[in-house]
């Protein structure tokens, strides 16, 4: 983890930095609110890698700093809100930005202009709606990470395919009328999240197969759980089980039921499940190199027969009605087992505060 100081430009300067530089890798100037601050004096730091921007107040919106052209260090910079993106500069050192944006087709139009070489994009809006991101997004031929919250994107611009050195991809609280098929064209994806209510996901999703971190929480079946008893769970998608260089998968708050799907993926790690309808743990046993467990609020689990012998290393079993608790003395590797809420169950919070 990166070491960082915080300057609060409304009574410090930059002068600052001089006697508390040691180890700082990030710099973050606080009540920024004036374009005419010589950011130059940062050339001076070369550890200084990473730059935020925080302006506070709600009425001031400035330009993308100009100075940033004259950074010799800085590849990572975070805008947080309020300011406003013309295109009129080009930083072609900058690799990683973070920015709060309003309008998806026009602010990405100007960040491609703006940041051309861009390596990792973050972009977030506030409960934008009936938005449209920008077909210009496919020229950023060097991206591999791209993150995009709450910026009111029913679809992908079919552009997104150009992106062929996209390792990852999150799309957060984005409101998809359906799984965007051109995703299953980016063959060279690492991790995918998604986190947006889905009818269902393509079969296209398996051509994914160097996919090693899935995240669907709270995207299949409504994102329903067991306290929607009414609900007709779907089984969880095939085309889940192609992926078989899964490392990581995510499934929780996704009405799981069953796991004899997913057999074929022998090379999960963690596995997350909260939320799920599961009885038993028996299908636990096709993860041979299982490590980390997440079955918090699985209301009907009983029997947990299955997790004996098991090498995990971490667990959380709160909020459940576990019968028997002899499998805990058989995990020999658990190094962390999370209980919140088991007070419901005395049995279980006994021997738990008494082992």
């Amino acid at each position: 983890m990166e070491k960082e100081l915080t300057i609060d430009l409304s009574n410090q300067s930059l002068d600052h930095l001089a006697s508390n530089i040691d180890g700082i890798e990030r710099l973050n100037l606080e009540n920024y609110l004036d374009n005419s601050l010589d950011l130059t004096v940062l050339n001076e730091y070369p550890q200084i890698k990473e730059l935020c921007f925080l302006i506070r107040e709600p009425k001031v919106t400035l330009p993308i700093p100009e100075q940033i052209a004259l950074l010799k260090h800085i590849e990572k910079i975070d805008f947080y809100k309020n300011f406003a993106l013309d295109g009129n500069f080009v930083f072609p050192d900058v690799l990683d930005i973070k920015i709060a944006i309003n309008d998806p087709l026009e602010d990405v139009k100007n960040i491609v202009k703006t940041f051309p070489n861009l390596k990792k994009m973050a972009i977030w809006g506030s409960s934008l709606k009936d938005k449209i991101l920008a077909e210009e997004i496919g020229t950023l031929q060097t991206l591999e990470s791209l993150y995009i919250n709450n910026c009111g994107l029913a679809r992908l611009p079919d552009t997104i395919s150009k992106l062929s050195q996209l390792k990852e991809l999150k799309l957060i609280w984005l409101p998809l009328v359906e799984f965007p098929e051109v995703i299953s064209q980016l063959t060279n994806l690492e991790s995918l999240t998604i986190m947006s209510k889905l009818p269902s996901l393509p079969d296209s999703l398996g051509k994914l197969t160097n996919l090693k971190v899935l995240n669907l929480e709270a995207t299949l079946n409504e994102g329903h759980d067991y306290e929607y008893s009414e609900i007709k769970f779907k089984p969880l998608p095939k085309c889940i089980s192609q992926l078989v260089n899964l490392e990581e998968l995510n499934l929780n708050k996704c009405g799981v039921f069953e796991l004899s799907s997913l057999s074929s993926l022998k090379k999960l790690r963690n596995l997350e499940l909260q939320s799920a309808t599961l009885t038993h743990c028996d299908e636990l046993l096709q993860f041979p190199l299982l490590e980390e467990l997440n079955l918090n609020s699985n209301y009907k689990l009983k029997n947990t027969n299955g997790l004996k012998g098991m090498n995990l290393k971490a667990l959380n079993i709160g909020d459940t009605y576990i019968n028997s608790l002899d499998f805990i003395t058989d995990l020999k590797n658990l190094q962390s087992l999370k209980k919140k809420g088991m007070r419901q169950n005395k049995r279980l919070y006994s021997f738990i505060h008494t082992s």
